[in-house]
């Protein structure tokens, strides 16, 4: 009937990589015995297992784009942990716009995992304003003054990039508080946008003429009738009115008298 069947390897046994016979012997209780045999093959077909980044997305650092850096590993289930190339590798420069990142890895059996994502290099960032301080300017006539100054704008991946700025330089400013508004846009559309202000002032006085010091004949006792002309002008206001002490046409008396003369502007 039934005899038992001893094999080597045993069933059950962890069988290495590659061929292993497997040797099987029966006896019957008359001491007659079988042999056979027959092959374990085991083989590795599994390529590794990637782990790779999730899709990327960085912001700019120059014209270039952006340098990246990511990390790709591999696991073998007969190997362990496998050596993994890309390209781009880890640390190149990203241009603007959506580049795919190939990786590979393969085991010392010759199966090789292939995977990808993308690496996305966008320009979110708006150019960088430098504008004057707050101005402050003395007026040079009615209208106020013609103000001047320098607004420029840098981009981290578009370079200089022009400003447009209202009022613009070269403006005649009125008297009192204007505010510049000053805007710069990169190729992306990115916008940035600033303000200064100014200030155009009054602070100073009218002109005065006065006639150089007179001489005048006593014409009585009480001295003479003494007239002059006494004119002042304003930078913003134009002719402005002078009061003098004594005022022109008074009665001097013999000896010196200063004459005192003022004018003021709206200011």
């Amino acid at each position: 009937g039934a005899v038992p069947v001893t094999c080597t390897p045993a069933s059950g046994s962890t069988f290495p990589l590659g061929v292993t016979t497997v040797t099987c012997t029966a006896s019957d209780p008359a001491g007659n015995t079988a042999t056979g045999s027959f092959t374990v093959t085991v083989v590795d077909t599994t390529p590794p297992s990637l782990r790779l980044p999730d899709n990327l997305s960085r912001e700019a650092t120059g014209p270039d784009g952006a340098v990246v850096t990511y990390t790709a590993t591999a696991s073998d289930a007969v190997a362990g942990a496998v050596p993994v190339t890309c390209t781009p590798a880890s640390g190149s420069t990203f241009p603007l716009g959506v580049t795919t990142v190939t990786c590979t890895a393969s085991d010392p059996a010759g199966n090789t995992a292939t995977g990808s994502f993308t690496v996305t290099v966008v320009d979110t960032t708006p150019p960088s304003l430098r504008l004057p301080d707050n101005l402050s300017r003395e007026a040079t006539g009615p209208d106020g003054a013609v103000v001047t100054y320098t607004a420029t704008a840098s981009d981290a991946v578009a370079g200089a990039v022009p400003v447009t700025c209202t009022p613009a330089s070269g403006s005649t400013f009125p008297l009192g508080v204007t505010t510049v508004t000053c805007s710069a846009s990169d190729p992306a559309g990115n916008t940035a946008t600033g303000s200064f202000t100014v200030t155009v002032v009054d602070t100073t006085p009218p002109s005065l003429r006065l006639p150089d010091n007179l001489s005048r004949e006593a014409t009585g006792p009480d001295g003479a009738v003494v007239t002059y002309t006494a004119t002042a002008s304003d930078a913003v206001a134009g002719a402005v009115p002078v009061t003098c002490t004594p005022a022109s046409g008074s009665t001097f008396p013999l000896g010196v008298t200063t004459v005192t003369c003022s004018a003021s502007d709206p200011a």
